[in-house]
């Protein structure tokens, strides 16, 4: 477990958020999960979940939540101790499982599959995948979908079609 920075939980509900999983690991006083120094407000209150900036990511098969979730830790040291705090923790009512893995699957946007679906940190909870649509369907059709919404104007291509 020398090389070991990532923590995999098993049985995390599909409808688990990832302030759900920072709520676990703050809960559980799970040690260097962080991507870099936490953020502590400047006030002598205790600190909140937004406080902190933790590497959690659901894991995702074809954009569909696979009940499984991936912490990083900032040094190998931290592993074996979270392992044991998170190990049978409770999340949303269901007992959660935490293993060491060494090497986890990269995130594919084509696939929609390993962490956060292959979507970038700062993408999450900011895309929205329609599936469902006929294949030869033409552009007009996903501008009636979206035209209630506000789609990100700065952004390069606001809809991106991802093979299947």
């Amino acid at each position: 477990m020398a090389d070991v920075r990532h923590i995999e939980l098993r049985n995390v509900p599909v409808t688990a958020t990832p302030g759900d999983l920072r709520r676990l690991v703050h809960r559980s006083k799970a040690q260097g999960v962080s991507e870099s120094a936490c953020i502590v407000p400047m006030s002598s209150n205790p600190p909140t979940t937004t406080d902190f900036t933790f590497p959690v990511a659901l894991m995702y098969d074809r954009f569909a939540p696979t009940q499984k979730a991936l912490i990083t830790v900032t040094l190998p040291d931290f592993v074996r101790d979270n392992i044991r705090v998170l190990d049978n923790a409770t999340l949303s009512g269901f007992t959660v499982h935490a293993a060491p893995i060494l090497d986890p699957i990269p995130g594919n946007i084509e696939t929609g599959s390993g962490p956060r679906g292959g979507l970038k940190e700062a993408e999450s909870g900011k895309s929205v995948i329609l599936s469902g649509i006929p294949i030869r369907a033409s552009g007009q059709i996903i501008d009636e979908l979206t035209a209630k919404y506000e789609l990100d104007a700065d952004s390069q291509h606001p809809v991106v079609r991802i093979r299947q």
